[in-house]
């Protein structure tokens, strides 16, 4: 059976959500390497391809999502949005490996794969929702 990776959620709670992503990735702690690859310093006149600058982030609405997703809502629908936003096809992961991390994420909750995309919408909607009232 096929299932839907499409998630259609409200335009306006998506764009901050897609935002709280990308600030949530900006902050995650970046791994040293800790072989001799990671000790190697280039010598002066070598010049490295550098990685684009991403572009600027609303921190303070940012920071005004991650309040509302640690305080308003509960573990479940937590581990859903940070499972989409953060880690999923909108984040670091990609859409390579995405179908397996959601089969993952579904087994790992006891969330029905076919119900994956109604959780999302439902956790978004939860979500901006509190926002509202906050």
């Amino acid at each position: 059976m096929q299932y839907p990776d499409y998630v259609h959620v409200d335009p306006a709670i998506d764009y901050r959500l897609t935002e709280w992503g990308r600030w949530a990735r900006q902050r995650q702690w970046v791994s040293a390497c800790r072989s001799i690859e990671g000790r190697y310093r280039p010598e002066a006149g070598e010049v490295w391809e550098r990685d684009p600058k991403p572009l600027p982030v609303d921190a303070l609405d940012a920071w005004r999502v991650e309040c509302a997703w640690r305080t308003g809502l509960p573990y479940l629908e937590r581990m859903v949005l940070r499972a989409y936003f953060v880690i999923g096809p909108r984040g670091s992961l990609g859409s390579q490996g995405w179908k397996s991390h959601v089969n993952a994420i579904c087994r790992k909750y006891g969330i029905r794969r076919a119900d994956w995309a109604r959780m999302v919408v439902r956790a978004s909607n939860m979500l901006a929702n509190q926002l509202r009232s906050n």
